[in-house]
């Protein structure tokens, strides 16, 4: 990026970097994927609410953001993050996948403590755990402030939407 950035100032392109946060939406891949698959399957656990943030940007506006940093004067030679400009608990993403899914949101969840421990078993569970209940917020106060703003949010979503 800032090889970039920095060929950018020496010569006429126009560079623009865009980070996502994680971009869910149809038929995409991952982890989000495998979460869902595992919801509508019924085993996935019900994630506990450790009140985590999470930074997520759906597709559709994603595609929408980019649209509008090429369009935009003022963009040239910045950096971007694009999300949906909310924070979301990883459990607030899973009763979100749930709802989706069409499937009835459980009142119980599985205790911290219980990925806690797993997390000991080895290095690769301690990073999966991490990536499920971590945090991972971003700012996209930036991208907003040129008057770029998400239409989509994890409440408005449906299941066409992952």
């Amino acid at each position: 990026e800032l090889k970039l950035l920095e060929i950018a100032k020496d010569t006429n392109m126009q560079v623009s970097i865009i980070r996502p946060a994680l971009v869910y939406g149809p038929n995409a891949k991952g982890n989000l994927r495998l979460i869902l698959l595992g919801i509508k399957q019924g085993w996935f656990p019900p994630l506990p609410e450790v009140g985590n943030k999470r930074s997520m940007i759906h597709i559709d506006d994603l595609v929408r953001a980019i649209l509008f940093i090429f369009d935009n004067d003022n963009t040239n030679g910045e950096i971007f993050i694009a999300t949906d400009g909310l924070a979301y608990s990883s459990r607030q993403i899973y009763n979100g996948m749930c709802k989706a899914a069409g499937k009835k949101i459980p009142k119980w969840s599985v205790p911290k403590f219980i990925f806690d421990i797993l997390s000991l078993l080895n290095q690769n569970i301690k990073y999966k755990v991490h990536k499920l209940l971590g945090e991972e917020y971003y700012s996209s106060r930036k991208l907003e402030s040129l008057g770029f703003k998400a239409n989509k949010t994890l409440e408005n979503i449906n299941e066409t939407s992952y």
